[in-house]
């Protein structure tokens, strides 16, 4: 059996990038893979400590 990660970084839900990710899995489960699906939209994170942590950094060393 294959096993697939799906990651869809589109930030809205309406989005063909939503519509392409939802019509993959569907094909990918009729051929009998274990699909896992991440919609980076549905994760929580604080993107404000992320800026200061990664982002903010990086700029100064330019």
């Amino acid at each position: 059996m294959h096993k697939i990660l799906i990651i869809n970084g589109h930030p809205r839900k309406d989005s063909f990038n939503f519509a392409l990710a939802n019509h993959y899995k569907l094909g990918a489960d009729d051929s009998g893979a274990k699909v896992k699906v991440i919609n980076i939209i549905d994760l929580d994170f604080d993107l404000e400590k992320i800026f200061l942590i990664i982002i903010k950094p990086m700029k100064i060393l330019e």
